[in-house]
C-alpha cells in the first residue's frame, strides 16, 4: 500500500481531529491543546478504534490567528503550525509559505472548523496545489460562494487532478442505515433534518449535507426563512410516484439550538408512519471521518473525486437558492435559475 503524504493547511480543531484518525499523536499534549477532541479518545480507548493505515502527515501550514476552539493554545506565542507539529509524532515540516505545503505531497487537506471566513478563502488556499496537479480535499464548507466551487472544480479539471469537499454528515454510515429503513414506511413524502446553524455556513452546511445524504439529489426548488441566514430551508423534490402527487419536501431546521453534543437528527414521514434516525453527534462523527479519509485515499490514487462533482455543486446551488429565497421574502427559487 502506497503511503499517502498529507499536507495540512489551517491547523485548527478539525485539522487535529482528522489528523488523529491517521497520524500517531502525543495524546496528553493533544488533550492539553485540543480538549474538544476528547471524543476521539472515547473511540480510541473504549471502542478500540485504531489508526487508519497508509497515511503520513508530512507538512503543515498555518499563519492565521489562533483559531476558535484552541482554548489553551490561544495564549501560546508559537504559531498554530508549530504547536501542531509538536502534537503529531510524524513531526510534520512547518511550511513558511502556502506554496510550500503542496510540494512533495500526495494530497492537500484544507481544514476548517469554525473559521470566521466561512469558506471565503478556500479558493485562495486550494489554488497553488490544484495548479500543481495535487489532489485537494476542502473541509466544509467547500466555499462561501457557488462561483468559487465552480472555480476550484475547473482548476482541478484543467490540471488533471481532483478536488473534493464534504461534511461528516455526507459520509456517516449511520445515515445510510437510516435511509435503508425507508422501505418500512415507503413511499416517503416528507423529511425533517435538525441540524445546527448558529455558527454560520460552517455549521448549517452539515444539516443540508445530512438532507442530501438521506434524501438524495434532484432538488427542484428551495424556500428559506428565519432570523439568521438559512435558518429554515425547505427543499422540494419532484417525485414520479402516483402515491406522492406533490413530490417530496424536506425541511432543514438550522437554528440556534445545538445539542446533544453538536448533534443532528433526521425524520422521514409517509402516509403509513414515520421513522427517526439516532443522533449523529460527536460520539459517532468519527465513523464519517473514517469514510472521508478512505475517499481521500481513493482521490489521491485515482486523481478523481470519490463523490461526483454534480453532487457537490448541487449542495451549493441549494445554499445559493436559499440565500436568494430569504432575500426575496421566502419566494421559492428554482435551482435551474442558477444554471442558466
Amino acid at each position: 500500500m502506497k503511503t499517502i503524504r498529507v499536507g495540512m493547511i489551517r491547523c485548527d480543531v478539525h485539522a487535529a481531529w482528522y489528523g488523529l484518525l491517521f497520524a500517531p499523536a502525543n495524546e496528553e499534549l493533544m488533550l492539553y491543546h485540543f480538549p474538544q477532541n476528547q471524543y476521539y479518545f472515547y473511540y480510541r480507548h473504549n471502542l478500540k478504534f485504531g489508526l487508519l493505515p497508509g497515511f503520513e502527515l508530512t507538512k503543515v501550514y498555518d499563519p492565521f490567528p489562533p483559531h476558535v476552539g484552541m482554548t489553551r493554545a490561544e495564549d501560546d506565542q508559537r504559531s498554530n503550525a508549530e504547536i501542531f507539529s509538536q502534537l503529531f509524532l510524524d513531526k510534520p515540516t512547518v511550511c513558511d509559505t502556502l506554496d510550500e505545503v503542496s510540494d512533495d505531497v500526495d494530497v492537500v487537506f484544507i481544514a476548517d472548523c469554525m473559521d470566521p471566513e466561512d469558506g471565503r478563502d478556500h479558493l485562495q488556499l486550494a489554488e497553488p496545489g490544484l495548479k500543481k496537479g495535487v489532489p485537494t480535499f476542502v473541509d466544509k464548507p467547500f466555499a462561501h460562494e457557488l462561483a468559487d466551487v465552480h472555480a476550484m472544480i475547473d482548476l482541478a479539471k484543467q490540471n488533471e487532478t481532483a478536488v473534493m469537499s464534504l461534511s461528516l454528515l455526507r459520509a456517516n454510515p449511520k445515515i445510510d442505515q437510516f435511509r435503508n429503513r425507508f422501505a418500512e414506511i415507503a413511499p416517503v413524502g416528507m423529511g425533517v433534518v435538525k441540524g445546527v446553524g448558529k455558527s454560520g455556513l460552517n455549521a448549517s452546511i452539515h444539516g443540508l449535507s445530512m438532507a442530501q445524504h438521506t434524501f438524495g439529489e434532484g432538488v427542484e426548488w428551495v424556500q428559506s426563512m428565519g432570523v439568521i441566514p438559512l435558518e429554515f430551508v425547505r427543499m422540494h423534490y419532484p417525485v414520479d410516484d402516483p402515491k406522492l402527487p406533490h413530490g417530496l419536501d424536506v425541511m432543514a431546521i438550522l437554528s440556534f439550538l445545538s445539542g446533544p453534543e453538536c448533534g443532528a437528527r433526521c425524520e422521514a414521514y409517509s402516509g403509513s408512519g414515520c421513522i427517526h434516525s439516532e443522533w449523529i453527534n460527536d460520539h459517532n462523527f468519527a465513523l464519517g471521518g473514517i469514510e472521508i479519509m478512505k475517499m481521500i485515499r481513493t482521490m489521491a490514487e485515482t486523481r478523481q473525486p470519490a463523490l461526483p462533482y454534480k453532487s457537490m455543486i448541487e449542495l451549493f446551488e441549494i445554499v445559493e437558492a436559499a440565500r436568494r429565497s430569504q432575500a426575496r421574502g421566502s419566494e421559492p427559487v428554482y435551482l435551474k435559475e442558477l444554471r442558466e
